[in-house]
Parts: C-alpha cells; sequence; structure tokens
C-alpha cells in the first residue's frame, strides 16, 4: 500500500463477509438491503459493495453514492434512503434503475407531474415515532392510495419504517412502534422493512421480509455496553499511524496547545502521525488508549491537527517508526466511543 499520508485506514473485507453471514444467521428468512451509506460509514463505498456481492440490495443516501456505484458495474438495486431529487435526478435515477424511498408528500407530486420512461421502484416509509421522516398513521393511507393510482409505479410498493430506540432493549418503544407499523399497513400488499442493525440482533419479530444492517456489517456494535466481538462480529476498519518522534521530558514540562497536561515526573513521550484533520476525534481526552505492539498507552495532552502525543514512560522498547494502532481488531472502535462521548458512527465515518 502507498501511503500518500502519515495514516494508513485498512480495510478487511474478510471481517465484512463474516459480519454479512452473521446477519444471515440471525435472519436467515429475510432478504439484506446492505447499508452503505456515507462511504460505507467510513468503510469505503465501492470496497464494500463489490465484498458485499451476496446481498439482495443495497442503500444510499443520495444519488451520487448509488451512480457511483453504478458506475463500477454493481448492477444489483440499490434504494435512495433519503435523497432529494429535482426532476431531473429523477429520470437519472429512473433510467439507472433505482428504488426511491417516498417519505413526504412532495415526491409524491413530482411523481405525478413527471413521465417517466419506465415505472420507478418505490418504498413508503411511514413514521411509527421517530419523526424525522415518513408520512404519519393520518397521512400514511392517502399517500399509499395516491402511490397506488400512479402509474409510474412499480406495484407492490414497499414498505418500511424506522425504529429510533432498538439499542436499547429495555425500552418499550421498539415494540410499540412494531405495533403502529402493523396496524398502519394491515392488509397492504408488499414487502416490508423495518430492522436496522440493532432490530437484527435484539428484535427478531422486526425482521420482515428484508432487513437492512449497517453498523454490525462493519463489524460495530450498536449497543452501548457491548463491543462487536461480544455479538459475533469482526472490526473492519483498522487505523494506522507512524510514531513521528520520541523524546525525554522533565518532571514539571508542559505538553500540546493550551499545555493542557503537566508531566508528572519524568516522561517518555512520543509523536504520532494523525490528528483531527484526519479524522481522528479531537474531543479524545488525556488516558484515551493507543495500541502498540500488544501494548496499551494513553494519549496525553490535546489533539492537533496532524499529531498526537502518547506516554511512551512504561515502553521503553517503543521507537520511532513503529505503528500505532488508534482502533481495529486489538482496540475496539467502541472502547474509544466511551472514552470520547463520540458515537462509533462518528468515529468510523470521520475518515472517509
Amino acid at each position: 500500500m502507498l501511503r500518500t499520508r502519515n495514516f494508513i485506514k485498512e480495510i478487511d473485507t474478510t471481517a465484512l463477509q463474516h459480519n454479512l453471514h452473521q446477519v444471515k444467521k440471525h435472519a436467515p428468512q429475510s432478504k439484506i438491503i446492505a447499508m452503505v451509506k456515507s462511504q460505507a460509514y467510513g468503510h469505503g463505498g465501492l470496497i464494500a459493495a463489490k465484498a458485499l456481492s451476496e446481498v439482495n440490495a443495497f442503500g444510499v443516501a443520495y444519488i451520487e453514492e448509488a451512480l457511483e456505484l453504478r458506475r463500477a458495474n454493481i448492477t444489483k438495486p440499490i434504494i435512495l434512503m433519503s435523497s432529494h431529487l429535482t426532476q431531473e435526478q429523477l429520470f437519472l435515477a429512473n433510467r439507472e434503475n433505482l428504488q426511491w424511498v417516498i417519505h413526504h408528500s412532495w415526491q409524491i407530486d413530482l411523481l405525478k407531474s413527471t413521465h417517466l420512461k419506465n415505472p420507478l421502484s418505490v418504498w413508503l416509509k411511514i413514521n411509527t415515532g421517530m419523526n424525522r421522516l415518513g408520512f404519519s398513521e393520518h397521512d400514511a393511507l392517502p399517500a399509499w392510495q395516491a402511490l397506488q393510482s400512479s402509474s409510474s409505479i412499480i406495484k407492490p410498493i414497499g414498505l418500511m419504517t424506522h425504529f429510533s430506540c432498538a439499542d436499547d432493549i429495555q425500552n418499550k418503544t421498539t415494540s410499540l412502534q412494531y405495533s403502529t407499523f402493523q396496524n398502519i399497513t394491515q392488509g397492504w400488499p408488499g414487502e416490508r422493512s423495518l430492522a436496522n442493525s440493532a432490530g437484527i440482533l435484539a428484535w427478531p419479530r422486526s425482521h420482515a421480509d428484508w432487513v437492512r444492517p449497517g453498523l454490525m456489517l462493519y463489524g460495530i456494535s450498536p449497543f452501548p455496553e457491548k463491543t462487536g466481538a461480544e455479538l459475533g462480529l469482526m472490526p473492519v476498519m483498522r487505523i494506522k499511524a507512524p510514531i513521528l518522534a520520541i523524546y525525554d521530558l522533565k518532571a514539571g514540562e508542559k505538553i500540546g496547545y493550551g499545555q493542557t497536561y503537566t508531566c508528572p515526573h519524568k516522561t517518555r513521550l512520543g509523536v504520532i502521525g494523525i490528528g483531527y484533520g484526519d479524522g481522528y476525534p479531537r474531543q479524545a481526552p488525556t488516558g484515551t488508549p493507543i495500541w502498540i505492539k500488544g501494548r496499551i498507552l494513553p494519549l496525553i495532552g490535546r489533539v492537533s491537527m496532524d499529531m498526537i502525543t502518547l506516554d511512551l514512560t512504561s515502553a521503553p522498547e517503543i521507537k520511532v517508526g513503529e505503528e500505532a494502532l488508534l482502533w481495529g481488531p486489538e482496540l475496539p472502535v467502541e472502547i474509544i466511543s466511551q472514552k470520547t462521548g463520540m458515537s462509533p458512527y462518528q468515529l468510523v465515518c470521520a475518515f472517509k
């Protein structure tokens, strides 16, 4: 691998495929929409899509993401989960055989005013409590009827909702959302999709026709109290960077911007070539763990744009040029999440 920056992001496609098999193990009767939005949660959209060739469809946020996959000869169904389309883009989506999640009346108006060459496959999104996108209980039936009467739409229409609290197993919201969805869509034809990663792992009755794994595909736990490894998942991303320099400091010397860290004793300081400009969290506090050669060592001082510093006092064997692991199989990103107060989503998506 040609290093063009100090840090290296390694993606383990074998781990990605292992995690897909875990999805199948938990939801063996369901088809799979692999969520590869936001560059597959920072892992690389094309890399992930090519490695996940066994899935039934892909989910993206924007039409640009879908077109990138199509240009790479990804022919499986691609669903635009939250894409704002102009009429010109709608024609393009139709030409590229993309599917569109319909969550608001303006989309129905656009479909009515647009003459498509071929009917479009769509999903009707119903708001069952997330209160983000989707038709309310009151508006869902009129929206469904409008789509049913449209000659521009392939029938039957897919039906979808999104859970807001599935990662909290004790929370009753998921059961309420499930019941609301069932009540609204009772008697309607069409395949259903409800379960995200947490739904797949903890709410089996929500699996329905299609599941939508995201975070778990990348080996990360959707539950705050667990790591992916504890759920049988394998971390896919490994972030590494070299030690640029090592210095010996005296007790009382201060480190970094704001001089926020004072050496309590004679300290062997290591400088690592990664920072918030690369994607490492700027708010990572002193004590955030870093893995080097089988040892966990603490970050000290403030994170800079392209450097961080760590305490090497207890590791005299570490030398300049050796690689530090910021997260990966040896140091789960969930641990960094707990230390920084940032979600694993934020951490991995920062490394696009």
